[in-house]
């Protein structure tokens, strides 16, 4: 397993920190927040709220603003943290999980589907047109194309890279992984 690969921080964690109790999970939105170090912050969102649609779904509203068109030149560097014994303890520190048109499509495609019917941006979907992109009611159900997921709550920081180096933007997402309903972690 190459450290570029989107599941090395899962086996990185056990490697530090133990084993988990690992399964079939929902992913459970919490809250959205500013990154510390934001960068040139040219790629953002701005005016999100989220409230809770039901046990595993929240609605997110807001503005997707994109000064230059996103294609696999934007670059994502996920910072990823759990939560346990009083404080956030770092998993792994943003390593490149490549572009972020690749990324979407292949790990998160129902992510990018519908955040991008939301704006109105045609199939399909990548690249993105720049612009400011209005997001109304969005459902915020998570299905990654992972088979399981350790359980417990993460702190990820999305930094949003340029080709060149620079990082363009940052949002700090929570989220909780719970055991899928009907299933014992």
């Amino acid at each position: 397993m190459t450290p570029d690969h989107p599941h090395t921080w899962f086996h990185l964690h056990e490697r530090c920190y133990g084993r988990w109790n690992v399964g079939p999970y929902d992913i459970i939105v919490k809250q959205m927040a500013e990154c510390k170090e934001k960068g040139t912050d040219e790629f953002k969102l701005v005016g999100n709220r989220i409230r809770r649609h039901n046990r595993t779904a929240a609605i997110y509203s807001g503005t997707l603003v994109i000064p230059r068109e996103v294609n696999n030149s934007y670059k994502l560097s996920p910072v990823v943290a759990y939560f346990g014994n009083g404080g956030w303890k770092s998993v792994v520190n943003g390593f490149d999980v490549g572009g972020v048109c690749m990324l979407l499509t292949n790990f998160a495609p129902a992510i990018l589907k519908t955040a991008l019917e939301h704006t109105g941006v045609p199939p399909p979907y990548c690249p993105i047109p720049p612009g400011n992109y209005s997001i109304s009611n969005m459902s915020m159900q998570v299905n990654l194309n992972m088979p399981a997921v350790p359980y417990t709550s993460y702190r990820i920081d999305f930094q949003f890279h340029y080709k060149d180096g620079k990082k363009v933007g940052c949002k700090r997402i929570f989220v909780d992984s719970v055991p899928k309903r009907g299933h014992r972690g």
